[in-house]
């Protein structure tokens, strides 16, 4: 099946207004993260900040909306699908203060998806959490069955070997690959390197998606 380009605007697209401006924000979002997760500040700082925080989210709170799906038509893969929907998701979305984000590219039969994580994803000292490598292997081999399938596929069970301590602050690569496996399901296969290290794999199965649970609903 031929393989859609990923709704995800690139780093490099012309993008309008308001979304350089939800970028800036979620950007500034992210350094506040990391500086609380590694501060030693005193207690008179971190007063000052929640303060600063506090002021900050009573002005965005009455904007939010319940879904980052309202006012979509829901999840698709297809062209033209709603980029605002990948804007904000939770691994992609440069506008997701909680995305570090990843970069994700289609590939021969799948997907590659570049990122670099930090202290914010920390489990042993020096080295990403499992359940952050857990999240994006489920989220590239996801895309990657997802492309081949041409609909969005739900994860069915996904398996894990952890090989290696996975580095903080490395640029890592992960690589997936999916074939159909029955008449709504499908088989991934996906490498994490680190380094040139493979530190990590995993296999899994999708179902591919129904129409009415990709739906939302909303206006």
């Amino acid at each position: 099946m031929a393989n859609p380009r990923i709704p995800i605007p690139r780093r490099d697209d012309a993008v309008p207004p308001e979304v350089q401006a939800s970028r800036r924000v979620a950007a500034a979002a992210r350094r506040v993260v990391g500086a609380l997760v590694t501060t030693r500040a005193p207690i008179e700082t971190l007063e000052a900040a929640a303060s600063e925080l506090e002021v900050l989210a009573a002005v965005l709170e009455p904007t939010a909306v319940a879904s980052r799906y309202d006012g979509t038509n829901g999840l698709s893969i297809a062209p033209g699908a709603e980029p605002t929907v990948f804007e904000r998701h939770p691994f992609l979305g440069a506008s997701n203060p909680l995305a570090p984000p990843m970069i994700l590219e289609p590939a021969e039969g799948g997907t590659v998806g570049v990122v670099t994580l930090d202290s914010r994803h920390e489990g042993v000292p020096g080295c990403v959490h499992g359940g952050w490598i857990s999240a994006f292997f489920d989220q590239v081999l996801g895309v990657a069955a997802a492309l081949v399938a041409g609909r969005p596929a739900m994860t069915g069970t996904l398996t894990i070997r952890f090989r290696h301590p996975t580095p903080i602050r490395t640029e890592l690569r992960f690589a997936a690959t999916a074939h159909p496996s029955g008449e709504r399901t499908l088989r991934a296969t996906a490498t994490l390197t680190a380094a040139d290290e493979v530190t990590a794999d995993a296999e899994a199965t999708f179902v591919i998606a129904r129409p009415s649970v990709l739906a939302t609903g909303r206006s």
